[in-house]
């Protein structure tokens, strides 16, 4: 509450790992998940310019990024998700094989690269989220 207090907004990011094989919609994208699966409650969580925001950016970096499927979100973004109160939550699962073996939970050489994306990740939302969210302000 303080921070929308303070800047008018705020965003709740929830990230989970997933295992690289055998996720539940094998049937519709075949047997390996994507590199990253952004939930956002189907519109209900977060603002849809965020969600495409977040999704452009991962997707930038070289990524495979889904929405929704075969994970939507969770409890978290469920219960503090109010997007019309200016509070933002969105999941975001990432594919352990990008940056471990998962029979032994070794880092792998993809750990490095991916923590990288990931700070430019948050580096980019940190300047673009707010603006996106003032031109949606100006727009209404």
């Amino acid at each position: 509450l303080d921070t929308r207090q303070r800047f008018g907004f705020c965003l709740l990011v929830d990230c989970h790992s997933m295992p690289s094989a055998g996720w539940p919609s094998e049937r519709e994208a075949g047997p390996d998940a994507p590199d990253f699966v952004l939930g956002d409650r189907f519109g209900t969580s977060c603002d849809l310019r965020l969600t495409r925001l977040l999704r452009a950016a991962i997707a930038a970096q070289g990524y495979d990024v889904q929405l929704n499927r075969p994970y939507a979100g969770g409890y978290i973004t469920e219960h503090y998700g109010r997007p019309l109160r200016g509070i933002h939550a969105v999941q975001i699962e990432i594919n352990r094989g990008l940056y471990m073996d998962e029979r032994t939970l070794e880092k792998t050489a993809g750990f490095a690269a991916l923590e990288s994306h990931l700070v430019r990740l948050a580096e980019r939302l940190f300047v673009e989220v707010p603006q996106a969210l003032e031109r949606r302000s100006a727009a209404e």
